[in-house]
């Protein structure tokens, strides 16, 4: 009985080698050593896509890539010569070299990139090819007749509820704090971009004046935020005259600015501010929203499902409150963190929530301090190093109502602004 084959050089050190149940690219099964038991075929482009190891064998197992067995020797029965290398998932090894002169060069390629190869000169081989792009560009040679490629997948394409980005113009909308501030700004852009739209503030404010200014797309609403049935009946306002309500925006707010515990006047902060101060800006604003959530449910959404947004106010003091902001950072942090569990809430109805974190800006709170005040302020933004205007608030507004893909988020408008104590 002959003595059996020497085995052959060890691989690499380091290599890992699939096992011969796992690593089945190609129809022949894996020998005793762990190498193909057959050649390599014709002239071909070989690639599977990136992903994990089971998608990659599950695609390409039935690929026949070789057709005859080692020789005794461990070589490759079929004529070519030089060593070639054999990619598999993440690692590569060496075949046993050929004994014949190669065929002209082709591309095998399996994950991670392709590797230089030769051919041999025997009959090709029909087998499946996982490769979109042309590659006819890629080899020395025109791809044998019987090489098949399996169709490209079907382009992606923009469906037409993604067809264009939403308008202003014709919405309904509802500015809580619209008689002034940053309120103000955003009622005359919406009303100049086409929108109509609510005014809800204080009665002693200058709300009906401003509608009046406004012209025909414009009404006010005398309301406090805190009230129900004063919310109620501004909304009832927007249904009755203008139809619906597609959006809403919570400008009202107050603030005040209180130690904790004044040391030195030896008092305390009065527990009756700081209620007020989250009664209006916190609470107010929840109540606002999930009354106007109601009447946007009503609408009939667009392609996309929308049916309404919701824009809030909060402040950068949310995020870095300074000394005597106990109550005010409070409301404004509870407005950022009440943000995303809504939109939560309310996107099965196709109603998106998005908060905006304003820096320093010139309000009616800060336009009563001396000029060299407001210039100092300015100078603490580092670009533009200036007070905010309102008017860029409300430009923020029209794009986040534009642009249906924002929801549950918090956008700072502060010139990268970074409060110190």
């Amino acid at each position: 009985m002959a003595a059996p084959p020497p085995p052959p050089p060890p691989l690499p050190t380091g290599v890992p080698i699939p096992s011969p149940a796992a690593a089945r690219l190609h129809s022949a099964p894996l020998c005793s050593t762990r190498q193909f038991s057959a050649p390599l075929g014709s002239s071909l482009l070989y690639s599977a896509i990136l992903g994990s190891t089971r998608l990659l064998f599950a695609l390409l197992g039935n690929s026949r890539l070789h057709s005859a067995p080692l020789d005794s020797t461990g070589h490759c029965s079929a004529p070519p010569t030089a060593p070639q290398l054999h990619q598999s998932p993440l690692s590569s090894f060496r075949l046993r070299p050929h004994s014949a002169p190669p065929g002209s060069a082709r591309l095998s390629s399996c994950i991670p990139s392709p590797i230089p190869a030769h051919r041999p000169s025997v009959p090709p081989i029909t087998f499946p090819l996982f490769m979109a792009p042309p590659i006819s560009a890629l080899l020395r040679s025109a791809p044998p007749a019987t090489l098949r490629l399996l169709p490209p997948p079907p382009p992606t394409t923009i469906g037409p509820t993604m067809a264009a980005l939403r308008s202003v113009k014709g919405m309904v909308a509802l500015v809580t704090g619209g008689a002034s501030g940053l309120g103000r700004a955003t009622a005359e852009r919406l009303v100049e971009q086409g929108a109509r739209v609510v005014l809800l503030d204080l009665p002693s404010s200058q709300g009906a004046q401003l509608a009046a200014e406004l012209g025909e797309r414009c009404a006010f609403a005398p309301a406090n935020v805190t009230s129900a049935e004063e919310v109620e009946a501004a909304l009832a306002l927007a249904k009755k005259t203008f139809g619906k309500l597609e959006l809403t925006v919570n400008c009202a707010g107050v603030g005040i600015a209180v130690k904790t515990y004044n040391a030195k006047k030896d008092k305390v902060h009065e527990l009756e501010d700081f209620q007020r101060v989250i009664n209006v800006n916190l609470v107010g604003t929840f109540n606002v929203i999930r009354l106007s959530a109601r009447l946007m449910s009503q609408n009939t959404p667009d392609p996309d499902g929308h049916r309404g947004l919701v824009v809030n106010t909060a402040s950068v003091a949310a995020f870095e409150g300074q000394v005597g902001q106990a109550a005010y950072s409070a409301s404004k942090g509870g407005i950022v963190g009440m943000t995303l569990p809504i939109a939560r809430d309310l996107a099965p109805l196709g109603i998106r929530v998005v908060t905006i974190a304003p820096g320093l800006f010139s309000t009616p709170l800060l336009a009563g301090l001396p000029e060299k005040v407001r210039n100092f302020l300015g100078q603490q933004v580092p670009f533009p190093s200036r007070l905010g205007n309102p008017s860029e608030y409300a430009h923020l507004v029209q794009a986040l109502a534009e642009n249906p893909m924002i929801n549950g988020e918090v956008v700072r408008l502060d010139g990268a602004l970074r409060m110190q104590p």
